[in-house]
């Protein structure tokens, strides 16, 4: 940004190209045209699949002018956009969906109930444009998956030792031993379970007085700036001594794999890439392989390499058909990530 935001030499002209991003965030004073696609990327989510997906289209008209605004701020100026005047008039919603609306929301779930906020679903029902109560138990779905969320059951009879609210931790039936006989019959448990692995199975019957609270892993997960999925993957590298492999990981899974596949030599870089599975760290996972342990091997080529120097990190790269400006993009994000866990107090400064 601070290179779009220079003056050009004299004699030279100026060409800034910017996402939406420069609709409102920033103004460049020399601006004198613009030229709109009236094209944007949004990312959506669909609760029925659990899955965020990145697709291309159309802006509002809102966001259309926005962008015609960065033209002429300080002195006249000009808008050029790429489409017809019956798309601005007729074909563009007036303003965009609301991000709760297109997002995922288990870590605004986590944030709701770390500050106390009430039942989930009744609060978020109050905001003034709610997300479809399907998107709603979707992150709740995912939450409980991941063991962040523990439902506390009240009122559930019998079993005189103590506690008018059982928790079902993680989906463990709290009534399973509810009678002698059910004791008698349910298999003793070899060795109570890691408070990470809470909330695997899937939660028991819901009854009518049951709400959800966060589990210790849930207020460590509340307290990290990624998704609950990737963050259990960090918490539980940190408590495992494995914290760069997870690291790595969640980087390549949160920004993309820095593997390239050239139509022309495609069969090239599947044998490169299958070569970095065969020399990958045999201490790793027990020697096995998989797409993830792949990132790591890839990675740890390249940070090895980076010690020989530039030339060579970079040929190595291009050795592997690896994308280079990614590689040191994860560098970065693996960085970051290490920082997080320790100002959560979860590892070490500079442990990552």
């Amino acid at each position: 940004q601070r290179a779009a935001l220079r003056p050009p030499p004299a004699g030279l002209r100026k060409v800034v190209l910017a996402t939406n991003i420069a609709e409102t965030s920033l103004t460049i004073e020399d601006v004198v045209a613009v030229v709109d696609t009236g094209r944007h990327k949004e990312r959506r989510f669909n609760p029925s699949r659990c899955m965020s997906l990145l697709v291309e289209d159309w802006v509002s008209a809102a966001s259309a002018q926005q962008r015609a605004g960065r033209a002429g701020r300080v002195r006249p100026g000009v808008c050029f956009a790429t489409y017809t005047r019956h798309r601005f008039e007729g074909g563009l919603r007036r303003f965009a969906a609301p991000e709760i609306t297109r997002v995922p929301l288990e870590e605004l779930v986590l944030q709701i109930l770390l500050m106390g906020l009430g039942p989930v679903s009744e609060f978020l029902s109050r905001v003034l444009e709610p997300p479809q109560p399907r998107a709603v138990a979707a992150a709740l779905e995912v939450l409980r998956q991941v063991g962040a969320l523990e439902v506390q059951q009240g009122g559930a009879g019998g079993g005189g030792g103590g506690g008018g609210g059982q928790a079902a931790q993680g989906g463990q039936a709290a009534a399973a031993a509810a009678t002698p006989d059910a004791a008698a019959a349910a298999p003793a448990p070899s060795a109570p379970p890691l408070p990470w692995t809470r909330g695997l199975t899937n939660p028991s019957s819901p009854t009518t007085t049951c709400r959800e609270v966060l589990s210790a892993l849930g207020r460590q997960l509340a307290l990290l700036p990624v998704s609950p999925r990737l963050g259990k993957l960090l918490v539980v590298g940190a408590l495992l001594g494995c914290l760069g492999p997870a690291a790595t990981i969640a980087a390549a899974m949160s920004h993309k794999s820095p593997f390239l596949a050239p139509t022309e030599e495609r069969a090239e870089a599947e044998r490169a890439r299958r070569a970095l599975a065969t020399h990958g760290s045999p201490g790793l996972a027990g020697g096995q392989q998989s797409d993830h342990l792949l990132l790591v091997a890839a990675y740890d080529m390249w940070r090895l390499a980076c010690k020989a120097g530039p030339k060579a990190a970079a040929a190595a790269a291009r050795r592997h058909f690896l994308h280079l400006p990614t590689l040191e993009q994860l560098a970065e994000m693996r960085c970051q990530l290490a920082a997080m866990l320790a100002e959560a107090r979860l590892v070490q400064p500079g442990g990552g």
